[in-house]
């Protein structure tokens, strides 16, 4: 008996559901073509390829103060270098034009290279160049410092593997092979740096990792809609009247029984938006079959929880405009600290710290996943996904709990 109440609450809250439809489809279509708008113009962005002009180029003041015949080739090879001269202007200083450049504010940075390190680097002696920026130092300044700190990792990493040479030989008593096994060393390491530009002419490096820009853009978009959506969506919840409310628990229709009824209508709207969406999408060749039906399977999970958030933040605030205001605010947050305008890899590491705690994230690595053949991405997403809307629900409930105790004592 109580099943069957159940069973009629939750067939009363799809048959509404189904009359909005019409409806929902208009307003999801809107939507659809905002985003799609986004996307476009973030692709554009970050495709776009941009010619820096000489007086475009960042100034680096270099105070050296090693004077050898291998300073002097390494000068060469950075004066000389492409890639280099396209963006940085080294201008080769003393120590008192150097500061007399941080002063005026003609060099984004100055780097003093000390005596001897050709040799001590060759060697794997640990001697540290000394980077120094203006006091005004914009964000310019603080990208070169991230570069900096970047090269000296990685020459870090060359001085252990030189590191090791000592310690394999000396450990196996043979070291007068040290010598030549340096110098085979030391060659590798010059072969790299000098045909190190030979990488761009073979590999295509994104800042949106093994997808495409555009299929970045479409896997974040798709959850920038679905959270959109949740606006709408939001149309569909009603509450239901003291008698309803009373009649309901009396019949064992309790608090989490009437909530998933209600997350269950939300998610069908989600599932057929969604379905219809990718089915357009495969018809017309934009995604594969196989990637249609992996994207699918992950849009039932995804679904539950974005309605449960959705539902949790109308039982807490009792206002669909409201609402409405906070879910769309709440989606550019996600937007924004979760890759989905901007790509992660651009992103400061306080923003990436925050968007471990957004739903959205997961549900972008679940859809990732899915779009890459990448089962395991995909499961692990999906269950970091179950695991949130657990949780979600639980929020939920405790709200409608409060808002039923409410209406029952009203």
């Amino acid at each position: 008996m109580k099943l069957t109440r159940f069973r009629m609450l939750l067939k009363l809250e799809i048959k509404r559901t189904l009359k909005l439809m019409p409806k929902m489809i208009v307003s999801a279509m809107i939507l659809l073509a905002l985003v799609i708008g986004i996307a476009i113009g973030a692709n554009g962005l970050l495709s776009e390829g941009v010619e820096l002009e000489t007086e475009n180029k960042i100034t680096i003041g270099v105070v050296c103060f090693e004077e050898s015949k291998l300073m002097d080739y390494a000068k060469r090879i950075l004066s000389s270098t492409e890639s280099i001269n396209s963006v940085v202007d080294l201008r080769f200083v003393d120590e008192e034009e150097a500061e007399a450049m941080l002063e005026r504010g003609e060099a984004m940075a100055v780097v003093v290279i000390p005596n001897n390190i050709i040799s001590d680097i060759i060697k794997g002696k640990n001697t540290p160049l000394e980077v120094k920026f203006p006091d005004n130092a914009g964000y310019e300044a603080a990208m070169f410092k991230e570069i900096s700190e970047t090269a000296a990792n990685m020459l870090s990493t060359a001085q252990a593997a030189i590191y090791s040479v000592y310690d394999f030989y000396y450990e196996n008593d043979e070291g007068y092979y040290i010598d030549d096994a340096l110098d085979r060393l030391n060659s590798k390491y010059i072969q790299m740096v000098l045909f190190r530009e030979s990488i761009y002419d073979n590999t295509t490096v994104v800042v949106t990792g093994e997808l495409s820009v555009m299929e970045y853009y479409v896997v974040s978009g798709a959850v920038i809609f679905m959270f959109l959506l949740g606006m709408n969506v939001v149309s569909l919840i009603s509450n239901y009247k003291k008698e309803v409310v009373i009649f309901l628990k009396q019949n064992g229709v309790g608090e989490f029984k009437q909530i998933m009824a209600r997350i269950s209508s939300m998610t069908l709207v989600y599932i057929l938006m969604s379905m219809l969406i990718v089915t357009i999408m495969s018809v017309f060749g934009i995604c594969e079959l196989g990637v249609a039906l992996r994207v699918i399977l992950t849009i039932i999970p995804a679904s539950i929880l974005v309605s449960s958030v959705v539902l949790c933040v109308y039982v807490w605030l009792k206002n669909k405009s409201g609402t409405v205001i906070v879910l769309f605010l709440f989606t550019m947050i996600q937007g924004f600290v979760t890759g989905a305008f901007v790509p992660e890899v651009m992103l400061p590491e306080v923003v990436l710290g925050v968007s471990r705690f957004m739903p959205a994230k997961y549900i972008i690595e679940m859809f990732k996943g899915a779009y890459q053949n990448n089962i395991s991405v995909m499961f692990s997403g999906m269950v970091i996904v179950f695991i949130a809307s657990i949780i979600s629900i639980a929020f939920t409930l405790l709200g409608y709990k409060l808002m039923v105790r409410k209406v029952a004592n009203s």
